[in-house]
């Protein structure tokens, strides 16, 4: 399966914020801390997937509430491997799995939601992952340099497309502000979750 890269388009930050007020007006009664935008279109100058990653931190406490109310208004729960710390969502409106490479049904933009708690090894990582990215201009031409790389290569699922940028992102978490031993964890996850894939 080929992984659709794109370069950076700034109309994205307009679709996560047409995403995060539908979000907002969905979880109304849910209190959340945040509704974050935590994937690479984020990052000027980044070649990305279509797609835009939410991450909305809400206290564990909340987690059925907020389930409920993204599951009513069209989000589909996705387990993840265990032993990721979080719970993963896909806007029903398109299909499940597509490899993040073909367009939506409906035209609108590929968004996974997760929930996440502010302590959560994946949120951590997410949002070091865009500090340290937003805070080194070199890293961010690096990493835009292995995405195209690896948008013109076949790669069996999208488990082996992550492995594949593992190295690059150690390097990112590595100038992030994680201590080492937070960064050896999220390092150690991110290897586990890639066998279970």
């Amino acid at each position: 399966m080929r992984v659709a890269v794109l370069v950076y388009d700034p109309a994205w930050a307009d679709h996560f914020q047409c995403i995060k007020a539908d979000l907002a007006t969905a979880l109304q009664n849910v209190p959340y801390l945040s509704i974050e935008h935590v994937g690479s279109f984020l990052i000027p100058g980044l070649y990305a997937k279509p797609i835009i990653d939410v991450d909305i931190v809400v206290d564990p406490k909340h987690y059925p509430m907020a389930a409920s109310a993204l599951s009513y208004n069209g989000y589909v729960f996705k387990p993840e491997p265990t032993g990721i710390d979080r719970m993963s969502f896909r806007y029903s409106a398109h299909a499940l799995y597509s490899g993040a490479s073909k367009p939506t049904e409906d035209g609108s933009v590929r968004r996974p939601v997760y929930l996440v708690m502010l302590t959560a090894s994946s949120y951590r990582n997410h949002i070091a992952v865009r500090k340290a990215l937003l805070g080194h201009p070199e890293l961010v031409s690096e990493y835009a340099q292995v995405k195209r790389e690896l948008g013109k290569r076949d790669f069996r699922d999208l488990g082996q497309y992550a492995g594949a940028k593992s190295q690059i992102l150690q390097k990112i978490l590595a100038m992030s502000e994680l201590d080492e031993d937070t960064v050896n964890d999220i390092a150690a996850l991110n290897r586990w979750t890639l066998k279970k894939e």
